[in-house]
């Protein structure tokens, strides 16, 4: 399916009023002129959500939890910008004004993200539990972060790096045999000093069933699986 937002820059042609079988017709159009003006004018509103997002990254330079959001907004107001582009290039067969520069700034963003990804270090301190090899686990974390590009240890926590703090609390529910849930809750905060927030890491990866349910559960957990719920629980302070 289609929408047209400008139905007011259609004209009737007047004189082509008639009427046929008693059926009275009109004949319509539209200026392609004045289609790519309004397209241009939608396209410049967009254009300056984006810069201004585009802008805090920088504003935002040291401070992870805020260059976060800053990056969400501009990924977001990236994406509008992108749809006002694709409007005007079908509407008047043309990129509008603009956009070449706008993609290049994305770009840009995209490339800092990434290197605040690249740069950055996350600190496991993974709480011991009587069911769970924790040397497992940890490992098993420290591959879901790689999936999403970041480097994860379980060791000593260091300045500028972040700590996430993680303590297992296994969940049973009977339904045909056992199914364990296991859930990771604690904080995540620049080492050595306050926490930022509290984080809770769970979801249908870390589930576990069968004769041994937890060891099912360990053994099943892949980077691939693991990842969203990581993005989940730490994207409002890590840009995945």
């Amino acid at each position: 399916t289609a929408s047209f937002e400008h139905a007011e820059l259609i004209r009737v042609v007047e004189p082509t009023r008639h009427e046929v079988d008693g059926e009275h017709r009109v004949l319509a159009a539209l200026r392609r002129s004045d289609l790519a003006r309004v397209l241009q004018e939608d396209y410049d509103t967009a254009a300056v959500g984006f810069r201004a997002a585009a802008a805090g990254l920088d504003a935002a330079a040291g401070d992870l939890p805020g260059w976060t959001s800053a990056w969400a907004r501009c990924r977001r107001s990236f994406a509008s910008l992108v749809a006002a582009a694709a409007e005007t290039r079908t509407g008047a067969g043309v990129d509008p004004a603009g956009f070449r520069a706008d993609r290049a700034t994305w770009e840009r963003a995209h490339a800092a993200r990434d290197s605040v990804l690249r740069d950055l270090d996350v600190v496991i301190d993974l709480a011991a539990h009587p069911e769970i090899d924790g040397d497992e686990l940890g490992s098993r974390l420290r591959a879901g972060f790689a999936h999403l590009g970041v480097r994860a240890a379980t060791a000593e926590c260091r300045p500028g790096a972040v700590r996430l703090r993680l303590v297992p609390e296994l969940v049973w529910t009977q339904i045909i045999g056992s199914v364990v849930s296991l859930e990771l809750r604690g904080s995540v905060g620049p080492c050595g000093d306050d926490d930022w927030s509290e984080a809770v890491i769970a979801g249908p990866a870390l589930r576990g069933e069968g004769r041994d349910p937890v060891a099912d559960m360990l053994g099943g957990l892949t980077p691939e699986d693991l990842a969203p719920e990581l993005r989940e629980a730490l994207g409002h302070v890590i840009p995945f």
